[in-house]
């Protein structure tokens, strides 16, 4: 082989070889790499906390694809460990690091409430890494919902509005090139439509709770560990991560003595920023409609609110936001109208489709409310006007509140709900296909005078019944004297005239409807024969009768005939007839829309009589005959002198000499017996009989004949002897 055929052979095999590694080499992923920025604010008196969140972070595994980043600012006076320095220092924490370590960089004292302290603390981390593929910003401290975050004590309690939060992060997103990955709050009530809805395009993902978070914090260990042992993870998985870890690291104290660290209920979710748009166009349609009649719907509004889920809100254990599914729920429930009820179901669904991931923890020590019906995302909406209200009405927090109108619907619910005066708040039945047995009802929001609200109610097209009062006198229901019709639509209007016990006339007319079901199709009347069945499907009794249609509730009437005769109103079991013989049974019904049945038959026989059964004897030949006028004879039995029963098919002789005993009886087709009958024949007796049984009389006879004259002549010659 020469030379250069050598090499091109070996280039071949080396292509083949190198092929080999590469290929499998080509089906990894590429790791993702990710950089976590902490804005730890602990310029207050959550210092030690903020410590322990610091500490947690320099638990996890060092990754060359996980950049953590760490802005700490700290206050004299609560916790001393760590050098007990007041600064703020930058820190890129790997495994090991302490907040004593040396810092990345040493900033001095600082005001973690100015939105340009956050811009340069993201702008330098980005300066850092800034070819990462993942973005996560975490604003860590006390929280107040619209009214901000990061409260900073040195600097005369200034916080990070959310006006202010709203152009730091228009000014992040334009310096790394694109939205965060993750926003995330580690504070307590940031996790509301207003925030969310605010800084959906700054951010893909946004993390936050509605109600408290406890002392402790998120987890930090548990998700960034899992995010280093797989950094191709996406930021929805590492959002769920961050959620799944900060359940698993409170249920995993639920059994433990009581913690004033974790005395709180947990709420957490994850919400996609590209959903909001469709959130706020449901919730506007929803705002739009009641605002349109809202003396009508003030108190539906009231009774959801009172009923739904609150948390709390922008100042200290104020309980004045409510999880805004929950009250879409329950104003859902508290209306009969099919617009609004609708109107809530989309905003129900448009959060279902928002909230990506999502937990609820009840406090295992009761320190705090439950928080059963947490959906994800919470709205403000105080039970009452609040000072705060002023600055939530007046522009301060602008976006949410103002482009759905909701701002403008709580000043309108205010004012009217202080008027006081009763509404409906729920009607039913509503809709289509409503039961032609239905009762209609009424819950109104106040006790209400009985006789004012009678004068105005009226049902159209007009209906007999009667109105019927709960305990409270809130619930009525009018009970129809007879069923509704068929496919009708009915209007019921309760007019302003009615009035409260207090005398408070009604807020506004109310008026509902709703459509009756039509009647099934094929319509129609089943018969049920009973009684007691002979041979041959012939009845040996009186004959009762069931009727039953296919749609009972829409029937007005099913009658009977028997032979031509009168139509009656059937009852229940009902006696149809008793006479024997063959009979036509007709019955047919109408429905409650007048239209009549086509008339059904059914052919039945009674027979309840034995057959007739006589007999003629010429001497010894017998002949029997059998009657039944109904169903006929079937067979005729006879037996002579006890002996077998035969079938009797022609006249017969009976032989022997003497009397003989013949029994005899019928069965008809219906399965009747006769009585037992008997006849008798004689066929007398001859000479021989005579002989055999007169002979032995007649030899006894003779040979007593025979003594007697023997004894006279004996008696005869002793009187003649000497």
């Amino acid at each position: 082989m020469s030379g250069k055929m050598r090499t091109v052979v070996i280039i071949a095999i080396a292509a083949a070889m190198l092929s080999t590694v590469l290929v499998p080499l080509q089906a990894e992923a590429s790791p993702d790499t990710w950089t976590i920025m902490v804005y730890l604010d602990a310029d207050n008196d959550l210092e030690q906390y903020a410590l322990n969140n610091f500490m947690q972070m320099s638990e996890v595994q060092n990754s060359a694809y996980v950049h953590i980043v760490v802005q700490l600012d700290r206050v004299s006076g609560y916790d001393s460990s760590y050098g007990d320095w007041t600064d703020c220092m930058r820190f890129n924490v790997t495994q090991g690091t302490t907040p004593s370590s040396v810092p990345g960089k040493d900033l001095g004292e600082v005001n973690m409430g100015d939105p340009g302290t956050l811009v340069d603390f993201v702008d330098w981390t980005h300066v850092c890494y800034p070819s990462s593929d993942h973005y996560v910003l975490i604003l860590w401290d006390h929280g107040g919902d619209w009214m901000g975050v990061c409260e900073d004590n040195t600097s005369g309690n200034d916080r990070l509005t959310i006006a202010e939060l709203d152009s730091a992060l228009a000014t992040i997103k334009s310096d790394i090139g694109g939205p965060l990955d993750i926003l995330g709050f580690d504070a307590c009530a940031m996790g509301s439509v207003e925030v969310a809805y605010q800084f959906s395009q700054y951010t893909d993902y946004f993390v936050a709770s509605e109600g408290g978070t406890p002392l402790l914090g998120f987890s930090y260990d548990r998700p960034l560990w899992a995010l280093t042992n797989q950094t191709t993870m996406t930021s929805l998985q590492f959002c769920d991560q961050m959620i799944s870890g900060y359940h698993d690291y409170y249920s995993s104290m639920i059994n433990k003595p009581y913690q004033l660290d974790f005395a709180q209920s947990l709420t957490l979710s994850a919400t996609d920023s590209d959903s909001m748009g469709n959130l706020a166009s449901a919730v506007n349609s929803l705002v739009t409609e009641l605002r349109s009649n809202l003396k009508c719907w003030v108190n539906n509004i009231r009774v959801a609110r009172n009923a739904t889920e609150t948390y709390v809100g922008p100042t200290s254990l104020n309980t004045s936001v409510v999880d805004i599914y929950h009250f879409a729920s329950n104003l859902r429930a508290t209306s009969s109208n099919v617009t609004m009820r609708a109107l809530c179901s989309n905003v129900m669904s448009a959060i279902n489709s928002s909230i990506k991931d999502e937990m609820h923890l009840n406090d295992p020590f009761d320190f705090s409310r439950p928080v059963d019906n947490a959906h994800g995302l919470s709205v403000y909406f105080p039970r009452n006007m609040t000072s705060d209200l002023s600055n939530y009405l007046s522009g301060l927090f602008p976006s949410f509140a103002t482009k759905t109108n909701w701002s403008a619907l709580l000043l309108q619910y205010y004012v009217e709900v202080a008027k006081g005066n009763p509404t409906v708040l729920r009607s039913s039945p509503v809709g289509a296909n409503v039961s032609l047995g239905a009762d209609i009802n009424f819950t109104f929001s106040e006790p209400m005078d009985q006789a004012t609200l009678a004068a105005s109610f009226a049902i159209s097209p007009n209906l007999a019944g009667s109105l019927q009062w709960g305990a409270a006198t809130n619930e009525l229901t009018f009970t129809p004297s007879s069923p509704l019709a068929p496919s009708t639509n009915y209007t019921i209007s309760i007019r302003w005239g009615a009035k409260d016990e207090e005398g408070k006339y009604l807020q506004c007319n109310y008026t509902c409807n709703f459509t009756t079901r039509a009647v099934v199709s094929g319509y129609s009347t089943l018969a049920v024969l009973y009684g007691e069945l002979g041979d041959g499907g012939w009845y040996i009794s009186s004959v009762n009768a069931t009727f039953s249609t296919n749609d009972p509730e829409a029937t007005s009437w099913t009658r009977y005939s028997i032979d031509n005769g009168s139509w009656r109103d059937c009852a229940g079991n009902t006696t149809i007839c008793s006479e024997d013989g063959n009979h036509t049974l007709e019955y047919r019904s109408q429905d409650l829309a007048g239209n009549n049945e086509s008339v059904n038959r059914l052919n039945f026989g009674i027979d309840r009589a034995a057959p007739s059964t006589s007999s003629s004897v010429s001497g010894s030949r017998v002949r029997i005959s059998s009657n039944d006028s109904v169903s006929g004879v079937a067979h005729t039995y006879y037996r002579i002198d006890g002996g077998a029963w035969f079938n009797y098919t022609w006249e017969f002789d009976v032989t022997g000499s003497g009397n003989h005993t013949v029994e005899f009886y019928s069965v008809d087709n219906a399965g009747n017996i006769e009585v037992l009958q008997t006849t008798w024949v004689d066929n007398g007796a001859n000479a021989f009989e005579i002989i055999s049984t007169y002979g032995l009389y007649i030899v006894i006879g003779i040979i007593v004949v025979i003594v007697i004259i023997a004894v006279i002549n004996s008696m005869s010659k002793r009187k003649e002897e000497p």
